[in-house]
């Protein structure tokens, strides 16, 4: 599946924000769940679908609760989500705007 450039850089970027792992206290097993993770957690970031992003690192945070890197995602993509409140909050709401004038009132 190809991923949106966005999608991607956004990834990457939330990836190289995490902490680093020490060396060698990862086993096999972890890195596999680490990339299962990384890999469902991109899809949906690509697929825009941050609610389910942020139910994905709930769900990650409450089997290993100081998995600072999972804490990093999810860190950011609330403040994506809070960011884009922001702005719906700021923009000007459709239904204040004044409408032109009709044809009857142009006729008075």
């Amino acid at each position: 599946m190809a991923y949106p450039e966005k999608a991607v850089s956004f990834v990457t970027e939330v990836a190289s924000s995490a902490a680093p792992a020490v060396p060698g206290t990862a086993g096999p097993a972890e890195d596999a769940s680490n990339s299962e993770f990384l890999e469902a957690f991109s899809d949906f970031v690509a697929q825009k679908d941050y609610r389910s992003a942020m139910d994905l690192c709930r769900k990650r945070l409450q089997k290993k609760p100081d998995d600072g890197f999972v804490l990093d995602m999810r860190k950011t993509v609330q403040q994506f989500l809070d960011a884009v409140e922001e702005l719906d909050e700021a923009a000007p709401d459709e239904d204040d705007e004044e409408l032109p004038p009709q044809m009857e009132e142009l006729a008075d």
